[in-house]
């Protein structure tokens, strides 16, 4: 995983990487079959969970940089010589941009935990099927064993 703080520059090398390394398992998984296929699905999967956790430190980090020069403008506000409303309109106009690009990463961040609520549940149905399908085709294969032990106790009494 990603181990201590790294830079916005560093996050975005070790993305880049995780989406060469999510493409080369995508695009081999396509061609593979079998037992083959799995590795490679099993592969792209850990990439895309690892690019997922980098994207959220790169968010993080930009919220961290909103929140910084939010800090830096209260800051020379507090040693500013206001003369006019026109400086006021400005430092206003500021914090308003910084509450929009904010409110924004918000709202994203909001629908972004209502599809992981969707993609949780979606993952759930798919972890059953695949169980329901393991059971049915386990049993099958025990039925088709019995069968095949069956016929061939007939044969030796036979012979």
């Amino acid at each position: 995983m990603i181990e201590g703080a790294l830079s916005f520059a560093q996050l975005l090398t070790k993305f880049r990487e995780c989406y060469k390394k999510i493409k080369t398992n995508a695009i081999k998984a396509k061609k593979a079959s079998g037992t083959a296929k799995i590795g490679y699905l099993e592969e792209l999967f850990d990439y895309i969970r690892f690019a997922e956790a980098i994207a959220k430190r790169l968010s993080t980090l930009g919220m961290r940089e909103l929140m910084a020069v939010a800090i830096s403008i209260d800051n020379q506000v507090k040693t500013l010589n206001v003369t006019d409303q026109r400086q006021i309109d400005q430092i206003e106009a500021i914090y308003n941009r910084l509450l929009k690009a904010m409110e924004e990463i918000d709202r994203y961040n909001l629908i972004e935990n209502r599809k992981a609520g969707d993609l949780i549940r979606f993952d759930r149905g798919i972890v059953n099927k695949i169980k329901l399908l393991k059971s049915n085709s386990v049993q099958t294969a025990s039925r088709s064993k019995a069968a095949n032990d069956n016929a061939r106790q007939q044969t030796r009494k036979a012979a």
